[in-house]
């Protein structure tokens, strides 16, 4: 049985990171890996692109990078999303988010 590809992927630029967002939650952070998703939990509302600002802070915040160099390239406007993060490999990307199972 083979396990679910994992939430980074390269990208001719960096790479590219998939994610669900879940907002109102009681403090920001990064949770799990779920189904190759990697689950984000941020306070902030989703309305006015509050929930979506959160994230970029976190993940610039989390991989130590401006935030000038992330941008959500796909699902802005719901849960699943797809975050590109400029000039950083996956494997670093993958150190800084993914925690080991178990």
């Amino acid at each position: 049985m083979m396990a679910a590809p994992g939430p980074i992927r390269p990208h001719r630029d960096g790479c590219r990171l998939d994610v669900r967002v879940t907002s109102r939650a009681n403090h920001s952070r990064i949770g799990a890996v779920r189904d190759g998703v990697l689950q984000i939990h941020v306070n902030a509302p989703p309305a006015d692109g509050a929930a979506n600002a959160e994230l970029l802070s976190l993940l610039a915040s989390t991989l130590r990078i401006g935030r000038a160099r992330l941008a959500i390239v796909g699902g802005e406007h719901g849960r699943r999303k797809v975050v590109a993060i400029e000039g950083l490999a996956p494997r670093d990307a993958e150190r800084a988010l993914v925690r080991p199972a178990g």
